[in-house]
């Protein structure tokens, strides 16, 4: 007698999976259309040339090489990563102590709080950054007699930063060190740890996690951002968007896009670098 292999009913976690995967296609699709194509394309221009016309399409280094042995472009370059490099310092300098101390209010005080902090967040780029033109132009009129004396300057560049790309820094901190068991702090007492050990060794290599992705959302921006350029450098300073602004603009976009490819080449360097310290990445207790 032969006996035929019954038919499996789906499954409760099967019909929970397949449903899953059918709510997630609008987000699949919005992958592949905003990141995977982007992507792409910017790749195709950077190592080809007239990635207009396939049939001469051809691979090349040239738009790497012409950025590199340009002194002017390299130094735009430097320039950026140094100035975005110290104001997400800033950033973080100000933020985690100040997310840290919000964790611990009462959690209707750090309602009001984090949304006094973060409110220029609903306010347009522009209009923030021509508020601080306006600071430093009073401040000029007033010490040097003249509006535009410190406009362009490193001072003026970074504050312009910090202040619109802090909500950025503090957010993601906050949101960690809110989630932390409290419990954490006092087994840590318990064992005979003071404030400053536990804030060092409990509080800070939990939260490296978050500081990554504040660093990010602030560096990358600041090293992109047009506005500060354009308003506080006052045509004094050409950042890297600039220069990207400037080779789309004239039509060379190979060019432009083998200068964000090393940007973002160099921003992988830093997340890798601050992901080899965090020893705790994803651990939270609290979540539930």
């Amino acid at each position: 007698m032969i006996n035929f292999p019954k038919k499996q009913l789906p499954t409760k976690s099967n019909k929970k999976l397949n449903y899953e995967f059918y709510l997630g296609i609008p987000f699949y699709l919005m992958i592949v259309i905003l990141v995977l194509i982007p992507i792409g394309l910017m790749l195709l221009y950077a190592f080809t040339t007239d990635a207009n016309n396939l049939v001469s399409i051809r691979f090349t280094f040239d738009n790497f090489i012409e950025f590199f042995v340009q002194p002017t472009f390299l130094s735009s370059m430097l320039e950026s990563v140094y100035l975005s490099l110290i104001s997400a310092l800033i950033c973080l300098l100000i933020a985690y102590p100040l997310a840290f101390i919000l964790s611990r209010r009462k959690l209707v005080t750090q309602k009001i709080l984090v949304s006094l902090i973060t409110s220029n967040m609903f306010i347009n780029s522009l209009l923030l950054a021509y508020a601080v033109r306006s600071i430093f132009e009073m401040i000029g009129n007033t010490f040097f007699n003249d509006s535009r004396y410190l406009l362009g300057t490193d001072l003026a560049i970074i504050t312009g930063m910090v202040y619109l790309y802090l909500p950025f820094m503090l957010l993601p901190i906050y949101t960690h060190m809110a989630k932390l068991d409290k419990n954490l702090f006092e087994s840590a007492e318990d064992l005979g740890a003071n404030k400053y050990q536990t804030i060092t060794r409990v509080v800070i290599p939990m939260s490296l996690s978050s500081v990554l992705t504040g660093f990010m959302m602030v560096f990358l921006p600041a090293s992109t951002t047009l506005v500060i350029t354009r308003y506080l450098g006052d045509g004094k300073r050409k950042m890297i968007g600039d220069l990207i602004d400037l080779a789309f603009k004239s039509g060379k976009f190979g060019y432009g896009a083998a200068i964000a490819l090393v940007l973002a080449v160099i921003l992988l360097i830093f997340v890798y670098l601050i992901k080899k310290l965090d020893k705790y990445e994803g651990v939270l207790a609290n979540e539930d």
